[in-house]
């Protein structure tokens, strides 16, 4: 944002320069402001993600919509009387560079003769407002609300229904999260754990086969997809086979456990898919009720959060939240030596879980611990499960449930 400000107002100040010395600057100069203003709006209604990403087929509407938009607000703004200026901008997609947009505006302006700014106070006003749009940090500009879509338990298999898991109907299910995630304007998305499941001959390759349906599915996002390994990810087929046939994005990409920042919040994505002597999960070898840390992440855990000062959010499949009274098998089996540690940090925000089907909440010691509702459960397209999860600033967090996942509000009482 801190660069469009600066390319807007050196052509502003060119376009000045060009401008009939009837041209009312008064004008001019304020209706650079609200555009300005009217931009940073823009970011905030989220339309700038897709054109930077600048996929194909989408910068023009992209761009027609915030024409249509600014267009709008003008109308409001009362920026086309009939006894004062006009101001007509138009917005060009060009490219500047690989997957970059270079906006350009056109203005024209026609004038009454009263109340006029000269020329020489515009551009020392406009010159003057960069200077200070320059000094601004670029966080205090561009921040706005994190923003990313949770899934979680979608156990996508081309096999019967057993019980209230409908694994066939996952793929639909996922489709319409993904089509309102697209909607939404989202930093990433973010699945916990489950992702697919198995037929009943235990098949590696027809299991393989259903992860590559379903990770096409959720790579439908425009944007960011980051998953979390779940105890049925390993169920017939080993982890390095998992992380090949899924597509995490930048240093995630291949590993098991990692983190990532977006706007601000370090993400810290754990694996507890270890048995009791710390070997991983592969091919069925594991009780799925005995989960576990092995000693190098909590070793690696300790230095993310030892050397991070930013607030955090973790995830993991299995549930953390030992204390809270649910079921100790659906818990990783030593979560104490983990929340330890994050307790003693004192900037993890919240701690985002599946596992647990029917989904739980607890608190403590300034974290919230969210588990969130299995999206496999009961049939389509009466029930789903998917959420929209909100960071604010300041660190409150909102939960945007969709179907039969809750809506929820946790916030900050930590002083991150």
């Amino acid at each position: 944002m801190l660069n469009l400000i600066w390319f807007f107002s050196p052509y502003f100040v060119f376009q000045s320069c060009q401008a009939p010395p009837y041209c009312n600057y008064t004008f001019l100069y304020h209706s650079i402001l609200e555009t300005l203003r009217y931009v940073l709006i823009y970011n905030r209604l989220h339309l700038s993600k897709t054109l930077l990403h600048g996929r194909a087929g989408s910068e023009a509407d992209g761009f027609g919509r915030f024409e249509q938009l600014l267009r709008s607000w003008a109308k409001k703004k009362g920026c086309f009387p009939l006894n004062s200026a006009w101001l007509f901008v138009t917005l060009h997609a060009g490219r500047c560079g690989p997957g970059g947009l270079s906006p350009r505006f056109r203005v024209s302006s026609r004038t009454s003769t009263s109340n006029m700014m000269d020329r020489r106070t515009f551009i020392q006003c406009l010159a003057g407002g960069a200077l200070w749009a320059g000094c601004l940090p670029l966080q205090s500009l561009s921040r706005r609300p994190l923003r990313f879509g949770v899934v979680t338990d979608l156990h996508y298999a081309e096999k019967d229904t057993h019980g209230n898991r409908y694994f066939r109907q996952s793929r639909k299910k996922v489709r319409d999260a993904v089509e309102t995630f697209n909607r939404s304007g989202l930093d990433f998305i973010i699945e916990l754990g489950d992702l697919k499941d198995m037929n009943p001959t235990h098949d590696p390759a027809a299991t393989l086969g259903f992860l590559d349906d379903i990770e096409a599915e959720l790579q439908r996002f425009r944007g960011r997809v980051y998953h979390v390994l779940g105890n049925h990810d390993m169920d017939c087929i080993t982890k390095e086979e998992f992380l090949q046939h899924t597509r995490n994005p930048g240093k995630a990409r291949g590993r098991s456990y990692y983190s990532f920042k977006s706007r601000g919040i370090q993400f810290i994505v754990l694996d507890a898919n270890f048995n009791e002597d710390r070997s991983p999960y592969g091919r069925g070898n594991f009780d799925w009720r005995k989960a576990y840390f092995p000693d190098e992440e909590i070793e690696w855990l300790r230095r993310e959060l030892r050397h991070g000062r930013c607030p955090a959010i973790v995830c993991c499949h299995q549930l953390l939240d030992s204390f809270s009274g649910v079921r100790p098998e659906v818990c990783v089996s030593n979560a104490e030596e983990a929340v330890r540690l994050l307790e003693e940090s004192g900037r993890v925000l919240a701690v985002l879980q599946g596992h647990h089907h029917s989904g739980n909440y607890s608190q403590r010691r300034g974290i919230h611990y969210w588990t969130m509702k299995g999206m496999i459960e009961n049939q389509y397209p009466e029930h789903n499960s998917y959420a929209i999860v909100t960071v604010e600033p300041g660190g409150d967090i909102t939960i945007e449930g969709f179907a039969d996942c809750e809506s929820r509000r946790m916030d900050n009482t930590n002083s991150i």
